[in-house]
């Protein structure tokens, strides 16, 4: 059996973008009048624990999931502001999390 070992994985988030989105956002960039700072991010945070049990479940194994957290660890969630973003382009049709990591595990096996 396969496992994950993870830390404070209910205690801290995670906002993924797929590589492709990414180049995407470059493109739209370069070629706007977008100025400053732009957070370029999905919008979705998701836990490191929910993130280990949907890539357990996509894997199709069965994997065990190790979370210790520890009590001294503050939560650290991320809250991406992507106001900004929406307004240069469409982040509804970014690729979802679920998708980029079919490709990760087609990878793997």
């Amino acid at each position: 059996n396969k496992s994950i070992e993870i830390t404070n994985g209910s205690k801290i988030s995670f906002d993924f973008i797929h590589v492709d989105d990414a180049a995407r956002v470059i493109w739209q960039v370069v070629n706007s009048n977008c100025t400053g700072i732009l957070n370029v991010a999905s919008g979705e945070e998701i836990k490191l624990i929910d993130l280990a049990k949907k890539t357990s479940l996509l894997y199709q194994d069965d994997i065990i999931i190790h979370n210790v957290n520890d009590v001294n660890f503050e939560e650290n969630f991320s809250n991406v502001e992507i106001l900004k973003l929406k307004k240069i382009m469409k982040t509804f049709n970014f690729i979802p999390l679920e998708n980029g990591l079919k490709e990760i595990i087609t990878i793997w096996k």
